[in-house]
């Protein structure tokens, strides 16, 4: 049996050592109920715990396969400031001016303590 409060604590420690401070914005509706990029309404502030998951690309070229491994972003939280603002894919999660789009939001072990939330870089091309 696992002590859920417990893994919870050492999160929460985690996170108030070396967490950083994120703003979840939710993009606006125009007059239509469509998407309106341009205003971005806040939804929670808080601070989370920031870190790189790895992941593995295969390209096939011919008779030869060559694999780079790629990182995505991702923050952890407690499920419990997460679950009531109701985070879905398209949000946008803002940390250090730095705006991400949110992709996943998981729910670790199924256990409703700790929330994993990845992300991917927003590229305004600049």
């Amino acid at each position: 049996m696992v002590n859920t409060k417990f893994e919870l604590y050492k999160i929460k420690r985690e996170i108030k050592r070396s967490g950083a401070t994120v703003e979840f914005l939710r993009p606006g509706q125009n007059e239509y109920g469509e998407k309106d990029e341009s205003s971005l309404v806040s939804l929670y502030v808080s601070k989370g715990l920031y870190h790189e998951l790895n992941s593995h690309i295969s390209v096939t070229t011919g008779e030869t396969t060559q694999y780079r491994s790629k990182k995505i972003p991702a923050i952890m939280l407690p499920f419990s400031e997460i679950n009531p603002i109701g985070l879905r894919t398209g949000d946008i999660a803002k940390i250090n001016n730095k705006e991400f789009r949110i992709t996943k939001v998981e729910n670790i072990q199924e256990w409703n303590i700790i929330c994993d939330i990845n992300l991917e870089v927003e590229d305004v091309g600049l």
